[in-house]
């Protein structure tokens, strides 16, 4: 089959100030798999559960932890809780090859609005406990094609649980072996932390690593800056999200809302809005906690912010609740001259398909800059080319890149003018 190279007019706006607003979740969904340590679970019951808290929520991005170790269980929530009804804007990053090689393992996942962002890589960072994902995600944004966009790394943990020293020092040997791998890892500037930390204090080792390492580059924030002691603390009740149970049942923790292991923490960038993200005030919850239910369950005594049913979900679908924070992302756009360049004619060069030819019918003589950029903005092909007074052609030889979105960029004299091509 021949490959074609298709050609798209864009059109670019003149300065103005984008805003864009990306809700995050950060949820634990206790055994999302059939069968874990002994106890199962009724998953078209966790579906149900997972579809009104996320229809509730309308979140961006969701990650979440303790989803089988099997790409089947990813796809299930996928396919019956949010690409439903209609929509099929969802999309998921990828398991993990050290806990899909497990798979009665549990795992984390991230799940995506592709309407609002894309997935530009994965990683992992394997340790003896369990595995840390990176998932670098960028926005959709007007000027995408010009390899100008906002990018967001995210970071999904899910450090040892349990009280005692032993479990204390398996977190620390977890996050310094995360910050060692982030210290190697192009994070950008912003990056979030979103994750079951299973810490009891601000004062624990794993999390002074955390907001307060050596390398203030891989350093993060709580947003709201809370750090205390929150175990037990009736204090910072409206933080705690574990456990929704008060007792035992159906392996869910029990003790009642009493914890504060769920985090969304942020980089400095986004805390303060430095590069394009900001975390916007006011904005981080704990879905479903009132301040009023401190050693008690969910759907005990009276909750006036959240309905019932919603209350009712939280309670069956997991023993922890989820974390909400909102990201503000502004762009200004650039202003484009187009009086410089009379008029641009790209078509399809037969019967050599794989070339693209273009004409220039330019007022008087000019020299160009031609590049030829990946919609990540990679420089593929450069050259400078000279007009003359009328038409003017020129081609590029695509013959070896593979398929998929280009930018034709041509520049002068700090004026530009660009094309969007499609290659099949």
């Amino acid at each position: 089959m021949k490959k074609r190279i298709i050609l798209f007019f864009i059109c670019l706006c003149c300065s103005v100030l984008q805003a864009e607003k990306i809700r995050i979740l950060q949820y634990n969904l206790t055994q999302y798999t059939n069968q874990y340590a002994g106890c199962s679970f009724d998953l078209f019951q966790k579906d149900s559960c997972l579809r009104q808290i996320f229809t509730y929520a309308k979140p961006d991005i969701i990650a979440v932890n303790e989803i089988g170790a099997n790409v089947r269980y990813a796809q299930r929530i996928l396919n019956n809780c949010l690409n439903i009804n209609g929509v099929h804007k969802w999309a998921m990053g990828a398991l993990t090859e050290f806990s899909s090689e497990n798979s009665e393992g549990l795992a984390n996942m991230v799940f995506y609005n592709s309407e609002k962002l894309q997935l530009h890589s994965s990683q992992h960072v394997a340790n003896t406990v369990r595995d840390f994902n990176i998932y670098k995600l960028y926005l959709k944004t007007p000027q995408l094609i010009l390899g100008d966009t906002n990018f967001l790394v995210v970071v999904v943990a899910h450090l040892k649980a349990g009280r005692t020293f032993e479990d204390a020092t398996l977190r620390t040997s977890q996050v310094e072996c995360l910050i060692e791998y982030l210290e190697q890892y192009d994070l950008m500037d912003n990056y979030i932390l979103c994750g079951d930390l299973n810490i009891y204090s601000a004062t624990e080792q794993a999390f002074q690593l955390l907001i307060n390492g050596a390398n203030s580059t891989v350093c993060f924030h709580d947003p709201i800056a809370v750090y205390a002691d929150w175990h037990n603390n009736a204090r910072y009740a409206y933080l705690h999200t574990q456990s929704t149970h008060k007792t035992q049942g159906n392996c869910f923790a029990m003790g009642g809302l009493n914890d504060r292991f769920d985090f969304i923490l942020v980089s400095n960038a986004i805390l303060n809005g430095s590069k394009d993200i900001r975390a916007l005030p006011n904005s981080y919850c704990v879905l479903g906690q009132d301040g009023n239910h401190f050693c008690e369950d969910i759907i005990s005594l009276k909750n006036e912010l959240f309905p019932r049913n919603l209350l009712e979900a939280l309670y069956d679908m997991s023993d922890h609740l989820p974390v909400l924070l909102d990201l503000e992302i502004s762009k200004k756009t650039e202003k484009y001259n187009w009086s410089a360049i009379k008029d641009i004619d790209i078509k399809i060069f037969e019967p050599a398909d794989r070339q693209l030819e273009f004409t220039i019918v330019d007022r008087r003589k000019h020299t160009y800059t031609m590049e030829l950029l990946t919609i990540f903005g990679q420089i593929v092909y450069k050259k400078d080319i000279q007009t003359e007074i009328g038409k003017n052609t020129f081609s590029i030889d695509m013959h070896n890149l593979p398929n998929g979105i280009y930018c034709l960029r041509l520049s002068s004299e700090g004026v530009y003018t660009t094309r969007k091509i499609v290659k099949k």
